[in-house]
């Protein structure tokens, strides 16, 4: 790790559209995929039962599977991410903090995925299993930024002690007071205003 301070960040709703490959994951295993589509298509949040027409366990199986599946290697980034964190990489490193799941896989994968789209951006990840807390993650690094567009975790971020930015990809109510911002050209900007305050 070099001297270059760093960025907490979600992946999933923040950088890649976890949505992106799951409507052709769902139909190649015999799985209607029009809420699928619909999330993909909305950008809307929709639980892994309503997603999949499964139970909470079968459907929690079936998508971490997908989730160490090779599909999780092509998700699509989002546009404003893509540009943002390129341009922020070159005075921050990140570092991935997400609930994509504890399989090794997942994990190395994810990593694939993230490189191709924002090389030498990403010098590590950390994960938890799917809706599992971060705060435990969390409290391991000192207070920096931290990125999510889940309210839960972005509540969890300021727990640990972080300057917690919500980036609002969806309608979901926020938890806490919180930093918010629409897109990730807002997070940039907050990022250029607040950054003195992580710097020693």
């Amino acid at each position: 790790m070099n001297d270059k301070p760093y960025i907490l960040c979600d992946v999933d709703g923040v950088c890649l559209d976890w949505c992106s490959k799951l409507p052709e994951y769902l139909l190649n295993h015999g799985i209607d995929n029009k809420k699928s589509m619909a999330a993909y298509a909305h950008g809307e949040y929709i639980s892994p039962e309503e997603l999949t027409g499964l139970s909470i366990r079968k459907a929690h199986q079936l998508l971490s599977e997908y989730n160490a599946s090779e599909w999780i290697k092509y998700l699509v980034p989002y546009k404003d991410a893509l540009q943002v964190v390129n341009l922020l990489k070159k005075e921050f490193n990140f570092i991935a903090v997400t609930s994509i799941g504890v399989d090794p896989e997942c994990s190395r994968k994810r990593m694939m995925n993230l490189e191709f789209w924002f090389p030498g951006a990403f010098i590590d990840i950390k994960t938890v299993d799917i809706g599992e807390s971060k705060l435990e993650t969390l409290k391991q690094f000192k207070s920096t930024f931290f990125i999510d567009d889940s309210p839960q975790y972005v509540k969890e971020g300021k727990e640990a002690g972080h300057i917690s930015i919500r980036l609002v990809r969806d309608k979901r109510l926020d938890l806490i007071n919180t930093i918010r911002c629409n897109d990730f050209f807002e997070v940039g900007s907050k990022i250029e205003e607040l950054k003195w305050m992580i710097k020693s």
